[in-house]
């Protein structure tokens, strides 16, 4: 590049237009190779086939062991999360076609604590012949000493990540990809979390977080025409208060922003344990999609993105199925849309025939136990689907 401006300066007297142009278009190639835009969907397959898949093994692997011994929030792991992310986002967007903003707030602990007085209400109304039981009994343990352990948060200032890259065309109309990159190992006798215990959470959720860093790293290099922002949340385990914080200050720019439209969001979580061992039907690649339940105010809305969703993902030609739930699916960020009335859906694994509840929660949520192949096709069927939103494909 420095022997081409050289020339530029002092052109021999041969050189002409044509050559002019030739060096300009050289030097401007890396860019246009930057960002491609997509216009069909066999030129999307290509392009998400040539995008190393690899990477989100490798990827889950490090954040899993960056953070030891676990990222339940305000411990060392925590920390040290957030500033892996932080280097890993850049990274994955050399070029800084997007851009990294870290929103900072208090988590609204009184939240949480109604959220888990609600919670155990409805379950003692529900539960009353169970009395006295030890799983009656474990459950108003939990409820009440969630309740205390999150006094300890009071003044802690939380972190959600967000990368943002600008559609081309209507930057106006944004999608939104969630997923928590906290974690927390249970007391399986007292139900509160081990601040000390090894856990690495991989399923739950290096598996979403893994796939969100694969996807900005795909949506750097081929820019979507709508805007769409890639967020980490912060304090999911505890209340969904880091995404209920975003979505407050979403629908405040929605609100104050001419013109701007809300597509939609999705969240990845427990996207990497998949056994034909343990599914009751015996097969691989059957995995959920949830969404609210159909009495829902923002159902209908919900329901459109879904089908969309599900019928790009197919176009992908891919074995992976993602069977739409229409649950109330109430565990994970997408509560905090629902709660605004925000179109938001749940991309997940098989609870419904093989879930991974024995580990969830444990110091036994490692890597080994992930199926890679799996994770790898729900990449390429959440990418395709995305994009092709994000397209008009």
């Amino acid at each position: 590049m420095i022997l081409k401006e050289k020339l530029l300066e002092h052109p021999p007297k041969s050189l002409n237009f044509k050559y002019l142009v030739v060096s300009i278009i050289t030097i401007c190639l890396p860019w246009t190779l930057q960002s491609k835009p997509i216009k069909s969907i066999s030129q999307l397959k290509s392009m998400i086939r040539r995008s190393s898949s690899k990477k989100i093994e490798s990827t889950l692997r490090e954040f899993v062991n960056c953070c030891s011994p676990n990222r339940t929030v305000g411990t060392k792991g925590h920390k040290m999360a957030i500033d892996y992310l932080k280097e890993k986002i850049s990274s994955f967007d050399p070029e800084n076609e997007g851009v990294l903003s870290v929103q900072e707030f208090v988590p609204q602990i009184s939240l949480a604590k109604k959220m888990y007085r609600s919670d155990w209400a409805a379950y003692k109304k529900s539960n009353q012949k169970m009395a006295g039981t030890v799983e009656y009994e474990r459950w108003k343990s939990f409820s009440f000493n969630m309740v205390k352990f999150l006094d300890r948060y009071k003044k802690f200032k939380a972190h959600n990540l967000i990368w943002e890259i600008k559609g081309s065309e209507t930057p106006e109309e944004i999608f939104v990809i969630g997923t928590n990159f906290d974690n927390i190992v249970v007391d399986k006798n007292l139900r509160v979390p081990l601040l000390n215990e090894k856990g690495q959470g991989a399923d739950d959720n290096g598996s979403g977080v893994s796939l969100a860093l694969k996807m900005i790293e795909f949506f750097s290099k081929n820019r979507p025409k709508k805007t769409l922002k890639v967020v980490f949340f912060d304090f999911q385990e505890l209340g969904f208060l880091g995404s209920r914080h975003f979505v407050s200050n979403l629908s405040k720019e929605l609100k104050a922003g001419k013109g701007k439209k809300f597509l939609g969001s999705i969240h990845l979580i427990m996207l990497g344990y998949d056994s034909k061992m343990r599914d009751q039907k015996k097969k691989l690649l059957n995995m959920e999609l949830h969404g609210q339940r159909p009495s829902a105010k923002s159902f209908e809305a919900e329901n459109k993105l879904a089908i969309k969703l599900q019928d790009y993902g197919k176009k992908m030609g891919r074995s992976i199925d993602f069977s739409y739930k229409k649950s109330g699916f109430g565990i994970t960020d997408s509560v905090a849309f629902w709660e605004e009335h925000l179109p938001s859906v749940v991309f997940t694994q098989n609870w419904a025939d093989d879930p991974n509840t024995k580990r969830h929660h444990t110091s036994n949520d490692f890597a080994e136990t992930l199926n890679f192949r799996t994770l790898r096709e729900s990449f390429v069927y959440i990418t395709g689907a995305v994009a092709g939103i994000l397209n008009d494909l």
